[in-house]
Order: structure tokens, then sequence, then C-alpha cells
């Protein structure tokens, strides 16, 4: 899993978790992971690293985004980047200002 760099360089967490198994039969859910807080189940990211990316994407092109994450050493394709902006739930705010 990728975290966000550390002193210039890159680094990955190796997460090692445990699995339970439902013998039951009328149990929907047959397999039980461990969850780990700062860590999403389906990711390959930490969420600190994906903030981190988010803003990145968010203020520049993908491909601009691309070439900064590499130089921070927290690498991403510019597909994950899009895929990333696409992922983030934007709540519209409403204008203090009258016909705004």
């Amino acid at each position: 899993m990728q975290d966000e760099p550390f002193n210039g360089r890159p680094v990955e967490l190796l997460v090692l978790s445990r699995k339970c198994f439902c013998v039951h039969a009328d149990c929907s859910v047959k397999v039980f992971t461990e969850r780990f807080e700062g860590l999403s189940p389906n990711r390959r990211r930490t969420k600190r690293a994906e903030d981190i990316l988010r803003k990145i994407a968010f203020s520049t092109s993908c491909l601009t985004a691309e070439k900064i994450a590499h130089a921070i050493h927290l690498p991403a394709s510019h597909d994950a980047l899009l895929s990333l902006i696409y992922r983030t739930e934007i709540t519209p705010e409403v204008s203090p200002f009258p016909g705004d």
C-alpha cells in the first residue's frame, strides 16, 4: 500500500490483516477482514496519500499532476488521478449573495 513520502523517499506499507470466516448458513457475509484506520479496504493507497493526490489533481491538469506526483515520489498515472477526481463527492455551496 502506497503512503505519502517521508524525507524525500517513497513509502510502501505491507499490511497483514486477519480474516475470519462465518460458518453459519444464514450469514450473508462469509468472510470478514480486519479494518485499519486511514486505510481504505479496496484501495492501493492510504487516505493521506489520496488526499495529497486529490489536491494536486484538482489544482492542475491531470497530465501535469502526474508529473508533479512523480516528482514528489508519489507516482500516479493521469488515469488514476482522473478516477480519483470522479470518485470525489463535491457538495454545491450556496452563494451568500442574492442573484449569484
